[in-house]
């Protein structure tokens, strides 16, 4: 049996109102903006640094799709 991994997603202004904190490794994706962040466990949406993917679709990222 196959396990599933889905990443958290959202609209960046969804994030930024809610700015959750995400838990240790979680990755959670703006939708509108292509960017990741990894959780730590501590800080908050706002206080991570994101990871821009820019013109890439999720599918051009190796091993997604």
């Amino acid at each position: 049996m196959a396990n599933i991994i889905q990443i958290r997603r959202g609209l960046s202004s969804t994030w930024n109102t809610l700015n959750p904190i995400l838990a240790d490794g979680e990755i959670a994706w703006a939708r509108d903006t292509s960017e990741f962040k990894i959780g730590n466990g501590v800080d908050s949406w706002s206080a991570l640094t994101g990871i821009p993917i820019g013109e890439l679709g999720i599918s051009d990222i190796d091993g997604l799709s």
